[in-house]
């Protein structure tokens, strides 16, 4: 009796240990599944914020909340770039503003 209790209660000892085992190994990729993706985002904000805008946002079609994410900084990326058009537009027509009003009347 002994010696069949022992006998199970090892066998319950291993399959307790596959899972743990297998479930760690399903922790490690969903962790590293997450962890690229949010890691790329973050370098592509680190972007932005330099005014470095050469790199398009990279996982805008995920339907996950990563890819929710990602479409907010494409947004932020576009309206940044878009600021930047208008800044330059407006430089260009004060500049030309200023070439008119000191230009010597004929």
């Amino acid at each position: 009796m002994k010696a069949a209790f022992w006998r199970e209660a090892l066998k319950s000892a291993d399959l307790t240990l596959v899972f743990m085992i297998g479930s760690l190994v399903v922790t490690f990729f969903i962790a590293r599944s997450l962890a690229k993706p949010i890691r790329r985002l973050n370098d592509q904000m680190d972007s932005i914020a330099q005014d470095n805008f050469d790199q398009e946002v990279e996982g805008t079609e995920r339907k996950d909340e990563i890819g929710a994410m990602s479409r907010v900084v494409a947004v932020f990326r576009k309206n940044a770039l878009d600021r930047r058009r208008l800044e330059s537009e407006s430089e260009e027509e004060h500049r030309a503003a200023a070439n008119v009003r000191t230009r010597p009347k004929s």
